[in-house]
């Protein structure tokens, strides 16, 4: 996948230019796949460049939708696997905690 991404961020990079929404969405799709891989460094950079791109055209935008913001405020959210407030980092398939 890595190498198709790059061809579509080089064409994009050059019909479209650096920070045009779609390029930056390819920039972001590239991050999540080398978070995947674990080649956390270039992920870092890549979202860093994707989140710059982004509040540089629209400040103070963030690359999370506004459909999906709300998961962010959820102690435990989404954000950290299982979706359910309380529970973060236990995975979909964990027991629920026992009554003491």
């Amino acid at each position: 996948a890595e190498p198709l991404y790059r061809r579509v961020l080089d064409g994009r990079e050059e019909q479209l230019g650096a920070r045009h929404t779609d390029t930056l969405t390819i920039v972001h799709a590239l991050a999540a796949l080398a978070d995947k891989q674990g080649k956390l460094a270039d992920a870092e950079r890549l979202y860093r460049r994707a989140l710059d791109g982004r509040e540089e055209r629209e400040p103070g935008a963030t690359l999370i939708s506004h459909e999906h913001a709300h998961l962010c405020a959820q102690p435990g959210g989404a954000a950290r696997g299982t979706g359910r407030p309380g529970q973060a980092g236990r995975g979909r398939d964990a027991a629920p905690p026992r009554a003491q």
